[in-house]
């Protein structure tokens, strides 16, 4: 009985470390030391830098804030499905999003692929009231 749950246990983990492999985030936060901070503010209608570049494949620390007393979210679902995050960060990003509290911040370990993407707030009018840019992620 003990052999038939250790096969088990082992065909389970077989299956999951492939699965991951499998995904575009597999990268424990631990491998992201030396890693190049970037800073992306939200604020009152507007997000700052509007367009953030970054290099392909380099290893970044991106710290998302609010710097507002009204609440936000970073929403970039293209840009998040195609950077690879680390495992211990995927979970701060829900539905391509992260949602900040007033003066909120969050830091994100991830390798950007090549690419140009739009990110917005998604609150209602923010997008229309100038909280939109672009992240240009160049080869």
């Amino acid at each position: 009985m003990v052999r038939k749950k250790s096969l088990v246990a082992s065909a389970f983990c077989a299956i999951a470390c492939s699965s991951a492999a499998v995904g575009a985030s597999v990268y424990p936060r631990a491998e992201f030391g030396g890693a190049r901070p970037v800073n992306l503010s939200l604020a009152t209608f507007r997000i700052s830098p509007q367009i953030l570049e970054l290099k392909a494949g380099q290893r970044i620390l991106l710290r998302v804030a609010n710097d507002s007393p009204i609440a936000h979210d970073l929403t970039a679902p293209d840009f998040f499905a195609r950077s690879q995050v680390s495992t211990g960060d995927q979970s701060k990003i829900r539905d391509g999003r992260i949602a900040l509290q007033p003066h909120e911040g969050v830091v994100l370990a991830l390798i950007p692929r090549a690419g140009r993407y739009a990110v917005k707030c998604s609150h209602p009018f923010h997008n229309m009231l100038g909280m939109h840019g672009v992240i240009l992620v160049d080869q």
